[in-house]
């Protein structure tokens, strides 16, 4: 990696040189932070990975200078060294987009941690900006043919009177299309700190619900449906919209992965644990199987064993399990089928 380096301090700045070069890091040196700007606009600077300046320069101080290179480098990793006590610039250095800061006096091997620690902080907020980036896109490609739906469903309804079971399935395409919608408008709130909705929730009740949206595609799929919702009447206290996410994303995994099978067969079992300390639902399928290679990242964003798939659907699973402090396993075998179970805590939140 490439370090710029900028400190007005001639000594300081080749005593860093000696100290980053022995240990494999490219140095290039700037007393100011003109010359550090006039550096990353050059051709050298396309290579530079990382800005570490002093705070107190004649032209510019360290803060004046990131918001000036985020103008030129907008993600370049960026190391503020501070005087001992320096807090409210610290504090606003991090403001201003500083992934990591260092105060002096330090050692070369306490400038070495801090140079990793800030190359993992920054790799997150790239990968991080690349996620929004794209579910902004999902979000305008779900919304075309949104509008096709709506349009085309409300039309059909209004001319048809005599066939009950196709205003039924129009019906529920127009549930269907508004709770695309209402995923849209989650998917809009992403990288804002909103908080949650939590409402009591009946778990077996939201799973009829999910369950009854892919009614018709089982029965066109051949697929039969097994439940035994033995949990009773629990209501917890949750984020219905985030659950009912978590539930139709793994049913549609589920009725997907049995796509040319024999003897499909989809199970929703619900049950509480005999402390009634935890909830738990299993989604299994008869289907493919999930690769034993992929099981570890199939949680993990954009990651898909679909040829088809965006690889998002159980990374929002998992990321609404665990806003509700509980945890999502899998059971697969590949070739015979997989399972999936949720289990939530109560947690004295429940109404039994």
């Amino acid at each position: 990696m490439v370090l710029l380096v900028v400190d007005d301090e001639a000594v300081q700045l080749e005593s860093l040189r000696r100290g980053l070069r022995s240990k494999g890091y490219d140095f290039v040196g700037a007393k100011s932070g003109q010359e550090a700007l006039d550096v990353l606009k050059s051709v050298a600077g396309e290579g530079v990975g990382m800005v570490i300046t002093d705070y107190a320069m004649p032209d510019m101080n360290g803060i004046e200078l990131l918001n000036r290179v985020r103008s030129v480098r907008k993600t370049l990793p960026f190391i503020l060294m501070t005087a001992y006590g320096d807090k409210q610039i610290v504090i606003n250095a991090l403001r201003s987009g500083c992934q990591g800061y260092i105060e002096k006096p330090f050692t070369l091997e306490q400038l070495l941690d801090e140079i990793q620690r800030t190359v993992v902080i920054s790799g997150q907020e790239e990968t991080h900006q690349e996620l929004c980036e794209r579910v902004q896109k999902l979000v305008h490609q779900i919304n075309n043919p949104l509008v096709c739906i709506i349009g085309s469903a409300e039309l059909a309804s209004c001319h048809i009177d005599d066939s009950e079971v196709i205003k039924k399935n129009i019906h529920r395409i127009l549930e269907s299309t508004d709770r695309i919608s209402k995923i849209n408008e989650e998917i809009l709130k992403l990288g804002r700190k909103d908080i949650d909705k939590s409402t009591l929730v009946d778990i077996n009740g939201l799973l009829e619900e999910c369950l009854s949206m892919f009614n018709g595609l089982m029965i066109l799929k051949g697929i039969e449906l097994k439940k035994e919702l033995t949990l009773g009447e629990v209501n917890l206290f949750a984020d219905k919209f985030g659950l009912q996410q978590l539930f139709n994303n793994i049913l549609l995994n589920a009725i997907d992965a049995m796509e040319g099978k024999v003897g499909k067969t989809l199970r929703v079992t619900t049950s509480i644990d005999k402390n009634r300390s935890f909830i738990s639902a299993c989604i299994e399928d008869t289907g493919c199987g999930i690769p034993e290679n992929a099981i570890e990242t199939i949680f993990s964003p954009y990651v898909t064993t679909k040829d088809k798939g965006t690889g998002l659907g159980l990374a929002v699973a998992k990321n609404v399990v665990e806003k509700h402090d509980g945890r999502i396993d899998v059971e697969s075998q590949p070739g015979k089928g997989t399972l999936f179970r949720i289990t939530l805590p109560t947690g004295g939140r429940a109404n039994m």
